[in-house]
């Protein structure tokens, strides 16, 4: 039968809408990890405008604070 004739559990959608959110968190916070480890012990990373950097740190920072607190 076609999805347009079934009615779908609204709490159904939901859960599947939050584990959906989660699991995008999750990976964000992942990538946002991976690019703070960089910036902090990369060769590469340390040829780059120090200011920069620092900035470009503060924010992922900020960004994983917040994750972590979404998560919590």
């Amino acid at each position: 039968m076609s999805r347009a004739f079934v009615r779908e559990d609204d709490s159904l959608v939901s859960i599947q809408d939050e584990d959906k959110a989660l699991k995008e968190r999750l990976e964000r916070l992942d990538l946002l990890e991976k690019k703070k480890k960089f910036l902090e012990s990369d060769p590469q990373a340390q040829g780059l405008d120090p200011e920069k950097r620092e900035e470009f740190l503060q924010r992922i920072n900020q960004d994983i604070a917040k994750l972590r607190e979404l998560l919590s």
